[in-house]
């Protein structure tokens, strides 16, 4: 037994230095390959996107500019934010200071290390169910669960790693309060409201899941394990409430209507219901549901694992069906897993601890016998197997997020755009764009409403130059009070007003002006409607594109159909390195790197091994395109031989505005004039638009 006790912190820490390896080994990434994933003076690019939401909070407490308006996000009216930065940016901060490091570095660092702590509260809920085995196991198959692995490695900058660590770190906090009858049972308490802050300070975008995941295993404690005497239960829940109550009014009077409304707006987010604009989750990635072999795959590593992990889970349900309440706050989010991708991270502590319980049950059945502890150990051997190899294989495919050379232009913005510029780019890349640039966008991932979403993709899938660059003149100087005017103005309804704002647009003034009789009789009021739609005084608007914006559903929702609440998802691949003769394409897909070949005598392509008969191929030259045709329906190839790239796209795609400039690098110069351009990889247009002056008129 002492020999057992005195293995046990070393199997810890050989376990803590498994998970740590793991998510190390992803810096190969930048290590073998600095071309593709660093830029400008070798600063390394984060995987995710969404880590340059941290980070630009971080530059920001170094240089002591952190504020709760952030006036350069969702421009005009600019994003709120908590008065105490997420606790994530100001770790980051705090490293890059005390070590002397850039941002970016340490950026690459941290989330390998938070995710690496989840050893620590995982053994500790494991032991209480099962001893020191079933901790070690349960610390283990968590730690290097791959989905897991992949959110908290090197260069995942993001709260992931965080969410796992403080929800197990409450878990066992509250566990541990709720299974002793000393005094002592209130230090753990007071750790459990220690770790829910430190959480509610790291993952600060979303207060009800975290409270949620947090606290039901303080109400199951109290409801199940808490039985003081009378005295000692009155003071403890009069304490309590005071902690409540002062919670609540330091929150504000609306804290509780508020909070009830975010979660109902998340619920409905997140089963992706639609209003009258459509719902971001329908298009995001992470909000997808996954087929259950993807969920087996990121959790345990294949559907033998997550089996394993279910019928151990299914075993300790039914062997500690008195103590298993402490779980609740990740069985529900492990539900939601199967609801969308970005919860299936807290399944992994669940069907790890499955696993654990399984095997430590195998291995202390009556007897010792041989056969049952050799089951316990092909248990444990095959599940960590079937992680690792899954773990590799996530590794292979890794790359970061952001081109280098497409962040390498957001630099140049400091230097090729005004100080009060605005930066028209599609969200997803608005936060990179915002820290490298330090210029003010209209929208983000964080502040993507249903609403917002739309605005951001309307310019890219107009038809005219004319009725885009019009559109974001509009936006950028009345913002979305500016288009409640409109609808009131136009209609009444989103669906009556917003077609007919957006063909007033396309029109200019003085077509716009005679169209606008139907609406208003009285000149005075037709003039105050075109100097709203044409304002003359706006800050310098500028259009940012590149590869990623062309990827993402901006057809769908830039000409979303209002009355029927729909969108048409058309099929686009970008190519590049394009060889073409006058009977044959070779070109290869630029996002996802496989072959698009194409005869051009009988307009049969190949894309990715598949065949698809095509409509026209069609040459974007300077002044004139060259058009074959091919037949009647089909999909089209366009090709830039200047860039020696183009587009294998569905039909519908070649007369909006982001296909005539990123694909085409053709502009009226009367509406975009260029700043920075490369064809295919990444622009930047100057935007003007049609203005109209009552006085003159």
């Amino acid at each position: 037994m002492r020999k057992a006790q005195a293995i046990t912190p070393l199997l810890l820490i050989l376990v803590l230095a498994l998970s740590l390896g793991v998510r190390l080994s992803y810096y190969s990434l930048w290590d073998k390959n600095p071309d593709r994933n660093t830029f400008s003076d070798d600063i390394p690019l984060l995987i995710n996107m969404d880590g340059y939401f941290y980070l630009r909070m971080a530059e920001q407490i170094q240089q002591g500019t952190y504020d709760t308006l952030d006036e350069k996000s969702v421009y005009p009216q600019g994003a709120s934010r908590r008065s105490v930065p997420p606790l994530l940016s100001s770790i980051t901060a705090w490293t890059s200071s005390t070590f002397s490091m850039r941002l970016e570095d340490a950026a690459l660092l941290i989330p390998a290390i938070i995710g690496s702590l989840l050893v620590f509260p995982m053994f500790f809920v494991g032991r209480f169910y099962g001893g020191n085995l079933a901790g070690i196991c349960a610390a283990l198959f968590a730690a290097v669960g791959p989905g897991f692995v992949e959110r908290s490695s090197v260069g995942f900058f993001d709260t992931d790693g965080g969410n796992i660590f403080f929800a197990a770190t409450c878990a066992a906090m509250f566990m541990q309060f709720g299974a002793r009858k000393s005094w002592k049972r209130y230090l753990w308490l007071a750790g459990g409201f220690v770790s829910y802050g430190l959480f509610l300070l790291w993952w600060d975008q979303t207060l009800e899941a975290v409270s949620a995941v947090a606290l039901l295993p303080l109400v199951g404690a109290l409801i199940v394990d808490y039985r003081p005497r009378r005295r000692e239960a009155a003071i403890f829940f009069a304490a309590l409430a005071v902690v409540g109550l002062a919670f609540i009014f330091l929150q504000g009077s609306g804290f509780i209507g508020a909070s009830i409304e975010r979660a109902t707006r998340t619920l409905a987010y997140v089963k992706k219901e639609t209003t009258a604009f459509p719902n971001p989750a329908m298009f995001v990635g992470e909000q997808q549901r996954l087929q259950l072999s993807l969920i087996s795959e990121r959790t345990m590593g294949s559907m033998i694992g997550m089996i394993l992990g279910f019928a151990g889970l299914t075993l300790l349900v039914w062997k500690q069906r008195l103590r298993c309440h402490y779980l609740s706050g990740f069985i529900i989010t492990g539900v939601m897993s199967f609801l969308a991708a970005r919860f299936v991270i807290f399944l992994i502590p669940l069907l790890a601890l499955g696993i654990a319980y399984l095997i430590t049950w195998l291995w202390s059945r009556d007897n010792e016998q041989s056969i049952w502890r050799l089951a316990a150990i092909g248990c444990f051997a095959l599940a960590l197997l079937l992680q690792m190899m899954t773990i590799y294989g996530f590794r292979q495919v890794s790359v970061a997020s952001s081109h280098p050379e497409v962040t390498e232009v957001m630099l140049k913005l400091k230097d090729l755009t005004p100080d009060n510029s605005v930066l028209w780019a599609n969200w997803d890349i608005a936060y990179p764009l915002m820290l490298y640039s330090d210029r003010a966008t209209i929208v983000d991932g964080q502040s993507r409403t249903a609403e917002r979403f739309w605005i951001n993709c309307v310019p890219f899938a107009c038809a005219t130059q004319r009725q885009a660059a019009n559109w974001m003149q509009f936006y950028v100087a009345h913002g979305e009070e500016g288009l409640q005017k409109a609808k009131n103005d136009l209609g009444g309804t989103w669906a009556a007003a917003l077609p007919r704002l957006l063909d007033l647009l396309a029109m200019g003034p003085d077509a716009a002006g005679e169209s606008l009789r139907q609406e208003f009789n009285s000149p005075e009021e037709r003039g105050a409607m075109l100097a709203f739609l044409f304002p003359q005084d706006t800050p310098p608007i500028y259009l940012f594109l590149d590869h990623r914006s062309m990827h993402t559903p901006w057809y769908t929702v830039g000409r979303w159909d209002f009355a029927n609440k729909q969108g048409f998802m058309p099929t686009i691949n970008l190519f590049i390195s394009a060889m073409v003769d006058e009977h044959n394409l070779k070109a290869l897909a630029f996002r996802f790197g496989y072959l698009i070949t194409a005869n051009l005598d009988t307009g049969i392509a190949m894309v990715g091994g598949r065949r698809h008969e095509l409509s026209k191929f069609i040459t974007l030259e300077s002044p004139d395109n060259t058009i074959r045709t091919y037949r009647d329906e089909g999909n089209v190839i366009g090709y830039n031989p200047m860039a020696r790239g183009g587009a294998f796209s569905s039909p519908q795609v070649v007369d909006t505005v982001i296909y005539q400039l990123l694909v085409g690098d053709k502009n009226d110069s009367s509406y975009f004039s260029n700043v920075y351009d490369q064809p295919i990889l990444v622009q930047c247009w100057q935007v003007s638009g049609d203005h109209y002056s009552q006085q003159a008129n």
